[in-house]
């Protein structure tokens, strides 16, 4: 195939939103739209390259596959190499756990399968992660495993035919993009199922390329474009991606290839030299901005001053230059590089980073080797098995009647509230099992207590609405345990404020929460339930992982946060609780976590967290025995 300048011009196009978009500039919102760009651009391309060897009969799996190693691992290898004595330096244990988790999956290209069991794309946990921008790598090579396969078996077929299969493989998948867009969305971003219908978009275009000639159109050229850039700058992490919206960019990717040559208005623009240089170093700046600015938010905090992304971004770069200059086309270069070399040092490199990486997650993280107490602990420290299935949140929320029901229905007891809900779900069901009595577990990420309270996020009071009323007339169920994340909801998050109190949310907010718990309480009790508030777990300076490791532990504790800290930090709840009625049962985390002196993060060798406030599956089951004990079950 004869080059495009206007491609290179196009890959420009793409990822000057996507770094923009990472740094947090307003007006790029939708700059994540890049990646869609790219997968179209990179279906179009590959697919240009296989038609044409395939006619003329010279394709090569060996060629194929050494072709994109040498224009994917030189560079990516090199940044992830770079990358590593920064993790060791700025992050802390669980953090460089993770990071070493996704540096072995990026290396096998199935960081996608890493980051989607991991978090989501969207908001501020995600932007911290260095290697997080991998993910579209692996979607990309998943492809490119079965594409060519697929093309060589059914070559032998009339063109027509192949378009046929591939439309009805391109309507499948972006079917179910959109089904997962609503229904699964942090899959459908990640997965190559949902993804694939992007590259399938290029494909086709260079399908309908290989036997029509490129008709030149100032007006598809300029509608294509537009469409790329209504995109960026009117979406954002709210629209269902990769759904029906991610159409939009994905059609006017498709037009630019197909209309825009340097004759047009659009080509002229993308085929200028400066626009044609940032897409030559597209992959490097790929590579680079995401740690750039992962590393500096770790160092800087999250919000990162205008000068402070200003420099991310020129950094971004003048590294980016430097890696196309003296990593990325030297190894192109087969004079420089042999096929046989280029897959030896691969397999090699391979091998190391897995290594790496690998010793990295068995000592969990830390920067020294931990001892087997120390790793007993760290083992404990994992949340509900049931997470992923049983809690729920967005819009498209479980509903009460598909909830989880845990020791087979019918339900005599329902555990109710926000995340903090959802271990104690799994610790009651446990404790319960031997008597086999059902626990249902309704739990909604990030609501606060909001019955009847309309300053709440619409979906979560709906929820709540709907909940409620389906424990209060479900007449089986009997025992109702409320469990909400209450400090937080009432004064705000501890992260980035302990040692100091907490104390960012307004009078009137937290008068409306406090209010709506009451009632949630109350309408339990009138229907006849036995109403068991249990209040928020003591918190901990940072996740339980970073103190196990923070220094070599001896015996079988590991303190969180003073005992009068947390007096202090819960004096509201405290004082209120005369307005909870007489019948209603609370009980308080802090008599089992606290001594006089300290609330404790780890006890009797076993952590009572998962991270830095939600209770381990252990320590939820602390609390269950606990209440199961003084109470009928």
């Amino acid at each position: 195939m004869h080059y495009r300048p206007e491609i290179d011009g196009l890959r420009a196009v793409a990822i000057v939103p996507v770094i923009l978009f990472h740094a947090g500039i307003g007006f790029f919102e939708g700059g994540f739209v890049g990646v869609d760009v790219f997968f179209v651009i990179s279906g179009y391309l590959i697919t240009s390259i296989i038609l044409t060897e395939l006619k003329e009969k010279r394709f090569s799996f060996s060629s194929f596959y050494e072709r994109r190693a040498r224009r994917i691992f030189p560079a990516l290898f090199f940044v992830m190499a770079v990358c590593v004595p920064f993790a060791i330096s700025l992050l802390q244990p669980v953090e460089l756990l993770g990071f070493w988790k996704s540096f072995v999956s990026a290396t096998l290209f199935a960081s996608n399968f890493f980051f989607w069991t991991d978090t989501g794309y969207f908001g501020g946990v995600a932007e911290l992660k260095p290697l997080l921008h991998t993910w579209s790598l692996a979607v990309e090579e998943q492809y490119y495993l079965l594409f060519p396969p697929f093309m060589v078996v059914v070559w032998r077929l009339r063109l027509p035919f192949i378009v046929v299969f591939l439309v009805v493989i391109f309507c499948i998948s972006i079917a179910a993009a959109q089904w997962g867009a609503i229904y699964k969305p942090t899959a459908a971003f990640y997965l190559l199922p949902t993804r694939g219908w992007e590259i399938l978009a290029g494909a086709l275009t260079a399908i309908w390329l290989s036997e029509h000639a490129i008709k030149s159109s100032n007006l598809l050229g300029v509608a294509g474009l537009s469409l790329i850039v209504i995109s960026i700058l009117t979406f954002d992490g709210s629209f269902g991606f990769p759904g029906l919206y991610a159409t939009v960019p994905v059609l006017g990717t498709v037009l630019v290839i197909l209309a825009a040559t340097p004759v047009t208005l659009v080509g002229r623009v993308l085929s200028s030299k400066t626009v044609v240089w940032i897409g030559n170093i597209s992959f490097s700046l790929y590579l680079w901005h995401q740690p750039i600015l992962a590393f500096l938010r770790h160092e800087f905090g999250y919000s990162l001053r205008l000068i402070t992304v200003v420099f991310a971004v020129v950094l971004t770069f003048v590294l980016s230059w430097i890696t196309w200059r003296y990593v990325e086309r030297p190894v192109r270069d087969r004079s420089f590089l042999s096929g046989w070399s280029i897959g030896l040092s691969s397999v090699l490199l391979i091998g190391l980073f897995v290594a790496i990486g690998g010793i990295g997650i068995f000592n969990h993280g830390a920067t020294y080797w931990i001892s087997s107490n120390q790793r007993h602990m760290l083992e404990t420290a994992i949340p509900s098995p049931k997470r992923g299935d049983c809690h729920t949140g967005g819009a498209q929320y479980l509903k009460p009647e598909d909830s989880c029901v845990y020791n087979g229905k019918p339900a005599a007891w329902a555990i109710f509230g926000d995340s903090h809900a959802v271990e104690l779900a799994y610790g009651f069901g446990e404790v319960l099992k031997p008597s086999e009595i059902g626990v249902a577990h309704f739990s909604y990420s990030g609501c606060k207590p909001a019955w009847r309270n309309d300053s709440e996020p619409k979906s979560c009071k709906n929820w709540t609405e709907e909940v409620v009323e389906y424990i209060a007339t479900h007449q089986t169920i009997k025992n109702v345990v409320v469990s909400y994340r209450l400090n937080e909801a009432l004064f705000g998050s501890h992260l980035g404020v302990w040692p100091k109190i907490p104390n960012s949310t307004d009078e009137v907010t937290r008068g409306k929460r406090w209010k709506a718990l009451l009632g949630t309480i109350n309408r339990f009790e009138r229907s006849g339930k036995n109403v068991i508030l249990v209040l928020q777990a003591p918190e901990t300076p940072t996740d339980v992982q970073n103190l196990i490791l923070a220094t070599p532990v001896e015996g079988d504790a590991v303190k969180g946060v003073s005992a009068d800290w947390w007096e202090r930090r819960s004096a509201f709840v405290r004082s209120s609780l005369s307005q909870i009625p007489d019948d209603v049962t609370v009980f308080d985390p802090a008599s089992i976590f606290c001594t006089n002196e300290a609330c404790y993060a780890v006890k009797n060798g076993t952590a009572l967290y998962f991270d830095n406030n939600h209770m381990s599956t252990e320590g939820a089951k602390l609390i269950a025995a606990e209440v199961t004990r003084e109470l009928p079950k």
